[in-house]
């Protein structure tokens, strides 16, 4: 599938979600380099190839719960409808296509990554234990997912793979829920399931509201302190970045069915 094709499938699946959360008054708001891509091209990044939205924690329970009961081509993918699922978010796919040549077990075709917001603790001893733990969490489900244990790197790190493995991943999934959603409301929300990243810390604040910006021809939401959020974690996100630095994820699909969607 080309970057066009695979563009579209995602703005489709965009579109779908968005539907659903208008439809059930949902709140949901675009994250990252997705929210970047309609400030400062009003679509994707040119070379960026992926779509991140976020949702608060009581919200993206309600979009799953509503998702899996509707049937169409797109389904969203948790460890409650998937259990050879291995993340602790929720990636919304078009099961009319399938990722190529992938060391993943977890399966899905294009998809649009759909983050919980959940609050963080607020003394910084309390705060930085959250981070580590949540960091632990997110590498062992990483390693689970690997189909084949990378030999690269030292022997320690070859170990460490290897005992990694005796791990269960729904179970840590469920454990690193638990350390989640027990924390009590603050001045700080994270999207703290998402990557391998340290520290992912937002003022809640950004979040109490919400404008429209455009992307794609579409208008979307998003936090209304988007701007104190970008440059907290991209810098001056409104400057191209040089050429060297314009990589995609780079991942390959192909469309399952016949004719494919431009």
């Amino acid at each position: 599938m080309s970057l066009k094709e695979i563009k579209q499938r995602e703005l489709d699946i965009l579109l779908y979600v968005k539907k659903i959360c208008d439809d059930n008054g949902l709140n949901y708001f675009l994250h990252g380099g997705t929210l970047i891509g309609a400030l400062r091209h009003q679509g994707f990044i040119p070379w960026d190839d992926d779509i991140d939205i976020c949702m608060p924690r009581e919200d993206y329970e309600r979009f799953l719960n509503i998702d899996k009961n509707m049937s169409n081509q797109y389904s969203s993918l948790s460890i409650e409808n998937d259990e050879n699922y291995y993340y602790a978010f929720s990636k919304v796919t078009d099961r009319q296509t399938t990722i190529k040549d992938s060391n993943e077990k977890t399966h899905y075709g294009v998809f649009i990554d759909v983050f919980p917001i959940d609050n963080v603790p607020q003394s910084c001893f309390k705060k930085n234990i959250y981070f580590l733990r949540a960091y632990v969490y997110k590498r062992i489900l990483m390693h689970l997912n690997e189909k084949e244990v990378k030999k690269d790197g030292n022997v320690l790190k070859i170990v460490l793979r290897q005992f990694v493995k005796l791990f269960n991943h729904k179970k840590i999934i469920k454990s690193f829920n638990e350390h989640i959603i027990k924390v009590p409301r603050g001045l700080q929300v994270s999207t703290i399931t998402t990557g391998s990243q340290w520290d992912i810390s937002y003022q809640r604040e950004w979040f109490d509201g919400k404008v429209t910006v455009t992307f794609e021809g579409h208008d979307f939401p998003a936090p209304i302190g988007y701007d104190s959020l970008l440059h907290k974690y991209f810098g001056e996100y409104m400057v191209v970045p040089p050429k060297e630095k314009q990589v995609a994820h780079g991942y390959t699909y192909v469309a399952l069915n016949k004719e494919s969607k431009e």
